[in-house]
């Protein structure tokens, strides 16, 4: 099975599941467009997200919550311009690494509830690729 999903994990702080991957706020009175922002990504995976092989973007909702439920179809990624950032206003989580990247989504759908299983939600730390067949007939998290 083509490995065309990453899973990142997102923390339960300061509503940025909702804020950024389902994007409801507006920043500057504008809506913003659906991203996971100030994610590491080797040169590798950069590759695969530009020529199309990784598609799509989930995102593991950390303790307390522990599942995932919904999943996008990556548009395109860019780096993080830090020299250039109004912090009031963009959604910075580490300024430290210059290496950062913004992937911006579309076609955000919802999914029955994908929980932990047995497995430690650890594994979803940095990110992990898996299929989105996988994900989509998946029991729980031990199956991707």
């Amino acid at each position: 099975m083509l490995n065309d999903l990453i899973i990142f994990s997102a923390k339960p702080k300061a509503h940025r599941y909702e804020e950024r991957f389902l994007a409801q706020i507006k920043i500057r009175g504008k809506s913003i467009q659906p991203r996971w922002s100030a994610v590491s990504l080797s040169d590798d995976l950069i590759d695969k997200i530009t020529n199309g092989q990784v598609k799509y973007l989930a995102l593991y909702r950390s303790m307390p919550l522990q599942y995932i439920e919904h999943y996008a179809k990556i548009d395109r990624i860019e780096a993080i311009d830090f020299t250039n950032i109004n912090f009031k206003y963009e959604d910075i989580t580490d300024v430290k690494s210059p290496r950062k990247y913004r992937i911006y989504l579309k076609d955000t759908k919802p999914i029955s509830h994908k929980n932990i299983g047995n497995k430690s939600g650890r594994q979803f730390l940095n990110h992990k690729l898996s299929s989105l067949q996988k994900l989509l007939q998946a029991t729980n998290l031990d199956y991707i």
